[in-house]
């Protein structure tokens, strides 16, 4: 759904009908869009297919950068049967994500050449299922090297990354995600998770007199 409904359907309508009334401003003229998932998907692609033209990206399974070969762009399992996501892609990342697994530094240059992966990538798994989940946040608490924990929805709803920003929001029945993208001249109202019916008909109502107005 992220992929072909969302990403290469959804975000690209909503891109095109955008486009399509900035053009319309200008030309005064309307025109009809055709959006389809395939063609969405096949842009989102565009680096991928750039990479397999350059020799850079393999079609057979593993062994690329981004497909979970790279020890420093993968998760790990924990001791606690949790795991921790990294993308420690770029250097100064990877640097701090190494040395705070208690590496030296020295013994782990060149970290895109895929010749060191393998068996880079058992010495870290070795590494972090000798602990929890909950001793990883707190070694990496602070640390810019890209690591967070796998969670679920509802502990997604509730972690510190998301209620920071509030991009949740949550009452004592449910919780939903708060409207994006954020505006700095037009705020958005702040979304209620549970409607009882009375509330509804007051949103509902609200809705249809802004649209009418």
């Amino acid at each position: 759904n992220y992929i072909g409904n969302f990403g290469g359907g959804g975000t690209f309508l909503a891109m095109g009908v955008l486009a399509a009334l900035q053009e319309r401003q200008r030309s005064g003229t309307g025109q009809v869009l055709d959006v389809a998932m395939i063609d969405g998907i096949s842009v989102l692609m565009t680096q991928l297919s750039g990479w397999m033209q350059m020799g850079q990206w393999s079609s057979g399974r593993g062994g690329n950068l981004l497909d979970g070969s790279a020890y420093f762009y993968r998760c790990y399992a924990t001791r606690d049967g949790r795991h921790i996501a990294v993308g420690a892609l770029e250097k100064p990342f990877h640097d701090a994500f190494v040395i705070a697994l208690g590496f030296d530094l020295n013994d782990w240059s060149d970290h895109l050449d895929p010749r060191h992966w393998a068996m880079r990538c058992e010495r870290v798994a070795a590494i972090v299922a000798g602990e929890t989940l909950d001793h990883w946040l707190t070694v990496f608490d602070g640390v810019d090297a890209c690591v967070s924990p796998v969670l679920s929805v509802e502990e997604a709803a509730r972690d510190a990354g998301g209620t920071g920003r509030g991009s949740w929001v949550r009452d004592t029945l449910s919780f939903q995600p708060f409207p994006a993208p954020r505006f700095s001249r037009s705020p958005v109202r702040q979304p209620s998770p549970t409607l009882e019916n009375a509330g509804l008909d007051e949103v509902l109502h609200a809705w249809r007199t802004e649209t009418e107005t």
